[in-house]
């Protein structure tokens, strides 16, 4: 096979993942406001870790305790509040507020009774850069890499190695974290 085929598949397919994680969005979660209390519902509803979990509970307390206010608040007249909020949401209703529908790492909303609140809350880092030193053979190099972490469990890494020629080789990685 030629090479030059062998560098644009891997451009292609650099290109073709980076496209899907940065479109790549979580949905909301919708939870009755007495739940956002609790770490361990936190934790198990949102998917994150114990640490992430004490995080949100303590910024939606402090939302709770008038502290910190939410993003966005308004009254959703449906007789399913918690029901109708997570379609909007999932639609991307432009009748919502509009911070309401901006994206970060998890969008919390409460319902206590028509009143409906929306918490933005970053819990973890979405990108990670790394360098070091490699060894291949006789021949050393930098590795460069740049990660997105697109959920709590799943990343995309790549990572070019560079020496004094130029950039002499790379990866792209999918990694599951557990």
């Amino acid at each position: 096979m030629d090479k030059a085929w062998i560098k644009y598949g891997i451009v292609i397919v650099i290109l073709c993942a980076v496209g899907w994680f940065l479109w790549h969005r979580e949905p909301a979660t919708v939870m009755p406001q007495e739940q956002t209390t609790d770490v361990n519902t936190v934790q198990n509803r949102l998917e994150v870790n114990k640490q992430n979990a004490k995080e949100i509970v303590t910024q939606v307390k402090e939302i709770h305790t008038y502290t910190k206010e939410p993003v966005a608040t308004y009254i959703e007249t449906s007789p399913e509040p918690e029901k109708a909020v997570e379609k909007k949401l999932e639609k991307k209703d432009v009748t919502l507020p509009p911070e309401a529908l901006k994206d970060t790492d998890k969008t919390v909303v409460t319902t206590d009774g028509t009143k409906v609140d929306v918490y933005k809350i970053n819990t973890y880092r979405n990108w990670e850069f790394g360098v070091g030193l490699g060894r291949h053979g006789n021949e050393s190099y930098v590795p460069i890499s740049l990660q997105r972490n697109y959920d709590r469990v799943h990343s995309i890494t790549v990572e070019a190695h560079v020496n004094e020629q130029g950039i002499r080789g790379g990866e792209v990685q999918w990694k599951v974290h557990f």
